[in-house]
């Protein structure tokens, strides 16, 4: 078997680099998540009650824990 084309190469280049920026998106979506689960139950516990206008982001990919 011979070795790889110089185009296999780039676009396996091209996936990790697409992977590594959704992994980036995620762990931000992940911490403002976390940041607005933080402020909810503070608010909940100085009887305030949650914000309606707050969103639970997540984004739609296959490299997510969640998703």
């Amino acid at each position: 078997m011979g070795s790889k084309s110089s185009k296999a190469k780039e676009k396996k280049q091209r996936r990790l680099e697409e992977r590594a920026a959704m992994a980036a998106v995620c762990a931000k979506v992940e911490a403002a998540n976390k940041v607005s689960v933080a402020s909810r139950t503070g608010e909940e516990r100085a009887g305030i009650g949650a914000d309606p206008g707050v969103l639970n982001v997540s984004p739609a990919c296959s490299w997510c824990p969640q998703g």
